[in-house]
């Protein structure tokens, strides 16, 4: 599966006319920290000409795990328009999405636990129990990619913890949002 996601990535019509050196994220050497992909094949993609980087991820649906590749580029442009993630570059059917890559570290269980368990240490018992949404945030890293989620899950552990409002959850979708 490898190979021919490999073949797929490199003959994708947004490359025409670039020289791109396509990779998959296994054999990166820097320390990107992405990991692999549970139900796709991640790619990075470098122009060599001008040194931009893509994020590329090749995946079929699996009904079975409720994934959808339509459903994974909707949510790829919702974030891009909520300016909580990367621009999206391309997308194919069914089964390619190509996003401006994003330098950072990608979100793991343990740097999301760490980091939020402190920050909600302060807060109240009822308050604490909002740490459940803040899981469900941290369970993102898979499909709206580790640094979409850490920012989200960064915003909305700040807005509790600040705001301390009566319904979380509601703080933590509008923070979310943008509102």
């Amino acid at each position: 599966m490898k190979k021919a996601s490999l073949e797929r990535a490199q003959g994708l019509s947004i490359w025409t006319g670039r020289t791109m050196s396509i990779t998959h994220v296994n054999d990166v050497t820097e320390d990107l920290g992405l990991g692999e992909g549970r139900t796709n094949q991640n790619f990075i993609a470098k122009d060599s000409a001008s040194g931009e980087r893509f994020f590329i991820r090749v995946g079929s649906d699996l009904p079975a795990y409720g994934v959808s590749r339509v459903k994974e580029q909707a949510a790829a442009r919702a974030v891009e328009a909520a300016g909580i993630g990367a621009r999206v570059i391309h997308t194919e059917l069914p089964d390619v999405l190509v996003c401006a890559f994003i330098d950072g570290r990608s979100l793991t269980e343990e740097r999301t636990l760490v980091s939020s368990y402190l920050q909600l240490d302060a807060l109240s018992a009822q308050q604490a129990l909002t740490f459940q949404c803040v899981k469900v945030l941290a369970t993102l890293r898979e499909t709206l990619w580790g640094v979409v989620a850490e920012k989200a899950l960064s915003l909305a552990v700040a807005t509790v913890a600040k705001e301390r409002p009566a319904n979380p959850l509601l703080a933590i979708a509008a923070a979310i949002r943008g509102q």
